[in-house]
């Protein structure tokens, strides 16, 4: 069995000193647009919607590794879209903006898997408890539900 925990859901994130020139999606298109190598089509996701032509988006570039694009994003190379839940201490220390309360769903996440047969089990529902624990916390410190 699975249970979607977080993570599903990508904002755009830019170095502190690039928040005041991006009030609107298609600002970022005057920068780098990171991104994260194996999910090239999140940039085109996050900028659907709000008027802006996905079909010539030129990428920056690409990080193997979350964490690679996060410091990069630090070191002001660039913007980036990726999941809160990845970048909450970033956030939190103000390494990081987010200078446009967008964000929009991937359709991926991280889910709590489990077999059928030990989905309960007061190892398992202490586990659950403490990690949806975890996820209310966070989502609370972010300003959402």
């Amino acid at each position: 069995k699975a249970t979607y925990v977080t993570g599903k859901d990508l904002i755009m994130i830019c170095h502190p000193s690039l928040a005041a020139q991006i009030q609107r999606p298609a600002d970022v298109l005057r920068f780098e647009l990171l991104h994260h190598a194996n999910y090239p089509g999140n940039w085109a996701l996050w900028l659907q919607g709000p008027g802006v032509g996905t079909t010539h988006l030129r990428l920056g570039p690409g990080f193997d590794l979350g964490v690679t694009l996060i410091e990069a994003v630090e070191a002001n190379m660039g913007v980036a879209v990726i999941q809160r839940c990845l970048i909450e201490r970033e956030l939190a220390e103000q390494r990081v903006v987010t200078p446009i309360a967008r964000q929009v769903s991937t359709g991926r996440g991280y889910y709590l898997c489990a077999s059928r047969a030990r989905t309960t089990s007061p190892q398992m529902d202490a586990f659950r408890s403490w990690l949806f624990e975890q996820v209310k916390a966070s989502n609370a410190l972010a300003g959402h539900a």
